[in-house]
């Protein structure tokens, strides 16, 4: 988050001092969860058998996820047009913007700078995230591996943080230090076949990466690349998702599958557009 002190995640949640989890030991259970954990020690996944292996110590906080139904809602359009709506905010009110692209499918990439926000437009407590996952998405409660970084204003002032998750399980955040421009390079992938997955964040500016070994879902894998509005949602500077490419392909080569959304979450409007094959460009105002 950039500060050491406890404070509130957007929402109102407390932020507490926990661990940051990097990478996953399949052993078996045997120490509850909850408890306090230092690098090295091991934790037993909840809903899950294995433990976390703990190799980074940081700070968590609860992200409220509001994803809607594997993006059912009106507002997906086929993926080519110079933008995904006239005018989006006009569009029933959902969470994810960005693209999505279903079938089983065995990696994701994108690069994009982290935005800056904007906490004077936002207000005193708002949060807008930046991510890439891999997941069944067929609703809110099925498993999501997702790796990206959060644009947040904490008592109107700005932070920013990197972070990966299995939702809905908790997410985990990075402490590396993250600023707006900040070049980041994010990855997931797996062997075809496969139930064992691996998240790549890097941060090209500042020069550190962080990987994390996970295990499942256990389902055929659909992939996103996307702007995530929370409520409230944070106003930032446009994210341009650059070198987008899955299972080797450029974006824009699955124009059949993928789904181009722009979304409205409260008072916060996000227009996608994709201006070129490995590109996606999420354009955030105030509607």
């Amino acid at each position: 988050m950039g500060c050491s002190r406890a404070v509130r995640a957007a929402g109102g949640d407390r932020i507490n001092p926990a661990l940051v989890v990097t990478s996953w030991a399949r052993t078996p259970r045997g120490v509850p969860s909850g408890v306090l954990l230092r690098a090295g020690d091991r934790q037993a996944r909840p809903g899950g058998p294995g433990a976390y292996r703990v190799d980074h110590v940081g700070m968590r906080t609860r992200r409220r996820t509001l994803a809607v139904g594997a993006l059912s809602v009106c507002g997906l359009l086929a993926a080519g047009s110079a933008s995904a709506a006239k005018d989006p905010c006009l569009h029933p009110v959902g969470n994810w913007a960005g693209a999505t692209l279903p079938g089983d499918h065995t990696s994701v990439g994108a690069r994009w700078r982290v935005p800056a926000v904007d906490c004077a437009e936002s207000g005193e407590e708002a949060q807008t995230d930046n991510w890439i996952g891999s997941g069944t998405g067929r609703s809110w409660q099925d498993p999501l591996n997702q790796i990206g970084t959060s644009a947040l204003c904490q008592d109107g002032t700005a932070h920013y943080l990197a972070w990966w998750e299995q939702y809905p399980a908790a997410p985990y955040n990075f402490t590396d230090t993250l600023r707006p421009g900040d070049l980041m390079s994010a990855a997931i992938s797996r062997e075809a076949g496969s139930q064992d997955y691996l998240l790549k964040l890097t941060n090209r500016t500042r020069k550190w990466s962080r990987k994390v070994s996970l295990a499942g879902p256990p389902t055929s894998t659909q992939v996103q690349v996307i702007t995530e509005l929370h409520t409230p949602a944070a106003v930032t500077s446009t994210a341009r998702y650059d070198a987008v490419e899955v299972d080797g392909r450029p974006l824009l080569s699955y124009r059949d599958t993928l789904k181009v959304t722009s979304r409205r979450t409260g008072g916060v409007c996000v227009d996608t557009s994709t201006p070129g094959p490995t590109t996606l460009v999420t354009a955030v105002r105030k509607s």
